[in-house]
């Protein structure tokens, strides 16, 4: 009898963590040094779960799995664009801020782009601190910074 249960608990608790892992969301990523989209899922970085989508996922390293199950790391700063799905089918995009600010700041989020004036999100991590800092830039049509700081953020 004993070990009947056992078996029976064993094989539960198999089928309970042989699921497949929630916290991977589809994406699409085109890399700088390539122009073609690559289509994969993205594992989430989440605040308090992997099962909700949270920015931080854009900050380290991401683990991209291609359809076949392959896993590859891929370095923000590698990355030209990439659109992220999250669990509520919500478009999450980000934009490399070297052809759209004067200097390198890594992936940003374009809140607005009109004819003269742009507005873009940049968040930031700075390194073995445990803030996150999110800025605005406020950006003319000649790439000029009028304004950075706007959502000066931290967060712990």
């Amino acid at each position: 009898m004993k070990k009947l249960i056992f078996l029976l608990f064993f094989f539960c608790f198999n089928f309970m963590f042989s699921q497949e892992m929630k916290g991977f969301f589809p994406a699409e990523y085109v890399l700088k040094n390539s122009s073609d989209t690559i289509k994969a899922q993205v594992r989430n970085t989440g605040r308090f779960t992997n099962k909700k989508y949270y920015f931080a996922t854009i900050l380290f390293k991401m683990k991209m799995r291609d359809e076949i199950g392959n896993e590859t790391w891929i370095e923000p700063d590698d990355v030209e664009y990439i659109k992220i799905t999250d669990e509520n089918h919500i478009k999450h995009e980000y934009f490399s801020s070297s052809e759209r600010l004067p200097r390198e700041k890594g992936l940003i989020e374009i809140m607005y782009e009109g004819r003269n004036i742009n507005w873009y999100k940049d968040y930031y991590n700075p390194t073995l601190l445990m803030q996150l800092e999110i800025k605005g830039y406020i950006v003319d049509k000649e790439k000029n910074i009028l304004y950075s700081g706007f959502f000066k953020v931290v967060s712990h």
